[in-house]
């Protein structure tokens, strides 16, 4: 009796995992990406919700020595140290990182480090056949980092490419 009851119990909670691991199409059957959306100046920009660990506000910056223009430098985020990359630099568009900026940290697993951005504008989904290639016009290193734009001119970053490009890690030593 007790056995039966057990296999009832599973047969149920197997049903329940198979409706909730269904992967969820829009209503318009078309695949969409969710992007967390920020701005750079006034250019509005995107990353992959999937790489986002969290967003949170720039608090106790600490700038680094002998390291390239766009790394920020690092801050204690709850006892772990993170580097930041300032994205405007990185991306080589105008600007500094103001107190008021905000930090979008992006984690593969293996790979983990902050985005300086200035604003946070939230969470949306984007059928992923709304998004174009990027522009040639931009040098090939810099184009590397772009995943595409969007028709209301949202360009949406690469973030799995910035995690595992080696030129965002240093590995200098200083003497």
């Amino acid at each position: 009796m007790a056995i039966d009851i057990i296999a009832e119990n599973r047969k149920i909670l197997e049903k329940r995992a198979a409706a909730l691991a269904r992967v969820e199409v829009a209503r318009d059957d078309r695949l969409r990406l969710e992007v967390t959306s920020f701005h750079l100046g006034k250019e509005c920009y995107a990353v992959e919700t999937s790489l986002t660990k969290e967003v949170i506000s720039l608090d106790g910056l600490t700038p680094l020595p002998c390291v390239p223009p766009f790394i920020a430098g690092i801050m204690n985020v709850r006892g772990r140290i993170l580097s930041l990359i300032d994205v405007k630099r990185l991306l080589g568009l105008p600007g500094e990182c103001a107190d008021d900026s905000k930090v979008i940290i992006l984690s593969s697993g293996t790979m983990e480090f902050g985005l300086v951005v200035d604003t946070i504008d939230g969470v949306i989904s984007i059928p992923t056949e709304e998004i174009q290639e990027t522009m040639p016009t931009i040098d090939e290193k810099r184009n590397a980092y772009f995943r595409g734009i969007t028709a209301a001119r949202m360009i949406i970053l690469d973030g799995g490419y910035m995690l595992n490009d080696p030129d965002l890690v240093i590995h200098e030593n200083v003497l």
